[in-house]
């Protein structure tokens, strides 16, 4: 479940609550795009693929090397089931 979501400069972030097998949530981290790429792909304010707090969608993403609960999103799945593409700047 999204738990906070900032679009800004130079790269927007989604930090999700993840549940675990035992029960357990952990926090992840996951950056996107830049601002003008959201906009572009509708993301922020009132555009057609919003995402906020209390949404749950599905991510791909590309972790983190270092195996921390971080990533960079390369889809998301949206809670009406359209999944939108990212692009790495």
């Amino acid at each position: 479940m999204v738990t906070k979501v900032e679009f800004m400069n130079p790269h927007g972030a989604m930090t999700l609550a993840v549940d675990n097998p035992d029960g357990s949530k952990t926090q992840w981290v996951l950056t996107t795009g830049s601002r003008n790429v959201l906009g572009n792909l509708g993301f922020g304010g009132s555009g057609p693929n919003n995402v906020t707090a209390g949404d749950t969608v599905t991510i791909r993403y590309f972790p983190a090397r270092n195996g921390k609960p971080l990533g960079f999103v390369r889809a998301i799945t949206l809670p009406d089931q359209r999944e939108i593409e990212f692009q790495p700047d």
